[in-house]
């Protein structure tokens, strides 16, 4: 005789209750796995909270000055100075171009890749001997190419690695700027040399005058003298040397005779 299934009803009729402690535990768990996460998420939010606050305030000003240091770059630009003439239309003072060659220390070891061939970062003592040696051969390039260099100055501008502005010459002439732009970029060195626009000053008849000219330039005293002492007697002496050609600037032109005051 086969058995009746058990009855899927309780009492009166009504469907049986099971589960209940099995549903309240299950709620209990789910409570406590969301309140430990707030205090994780809390715990682990707090420490980055007060360090976004040291950076973005109580260090601001520190902070924003090494960012602008970083990207910005403080160039002395020379304001052009007109020619001066005299009454008779001769040139006693005029400005040239020329050019500086600025290094950059910091952009020098930014060159030098910290990475292999196959793209795996190098170890630190391989990386400061492939520095030390790219500053080697810029110092041993820059003595040959420009003679006449201190070496120790050179030495220590290239060692200067947190600056970005290093004067390495001054009052170069297009001839020699032409050669040190061809190493610029046959060395594809542009990123830590460049040559930027500057004047100098002539004074084509030296101190002539020089209670209204001023006669003072970079290095204390006047371009352009001639090579003789037989300025005193112009034109049909000696003729000071023309120098490169000069910018447009403003003009002046004091009533003054260089002629009559030469002959004086």
């Amino acid at each position: 005789m086969r058995k009746k299934p058990p009855s899927q009803t309780g009492r009166g009729g009504l469907p049986p209750v099971t589960g209940t402690r099995g549903t309240h535990s299950k709620r209990s768990i789910f409570r406590r796995t969301l309140f430990l996460m707030g205090v994780c998420g809390f715990a682990m939010f707090v420490p980055l909270i007060w360090k976004l606050w040291d950076i973005a305030i109580v260090h601001h000003d520190e902070y924003q000055k090494m960012a602008t240091d970083q990207w910005t770059l403080k160039q002395l630009i020379t304001a052009e100075r007109g020619k001066i003439y005299d009454r008779n239309g001769n040139i006693m003072a005029m400005s040239s171009t020329v050019y500086k060659l600025i290094l950059s220390p910091r952009d020098l070891i930014a060159s030098v890749s910290d990475k292999d061939a196959d793209g795996k970062p190098l170890e630190d003592a391989v990386h400061e001997a492939m520095v030390a040696a790219k500053q080697s051969q810029v110092v041993e390039d820059l003595m040959a190419l420009i003679p006449g260099l201190d070496r120790e100055a050179v030495v220590g501008h290239v060692n200067a690695t947190k600056k970005a502005y290093r004067e390495i010459k001054v009052n170069i002439e297009e001839e020699e700027k032409e050669q040190l732009q061809k190493y610029i970029s046959e060395n594809k060195a542009a990123s830590y040399l460049r040559l930027i626009t500057s004047t100098k000053r002539y004074y084509p008849y030296s101190g002539l005058a020089a209670q209204a000219l001023g006669f003072v330039n970079a290095n204390g005293g006047a371009y352009g003298r001639c090579t003789t002492t037989c300025w005193r007697a112009p034109p049909a002496g000696c003729i000071p040397p023309a120098p490169p050609p000069a910018p447009s600037g403003t003009t002046a032109t004091p009533s003054i005779s260089t002629l009559r005051m030469a002959m004086t």
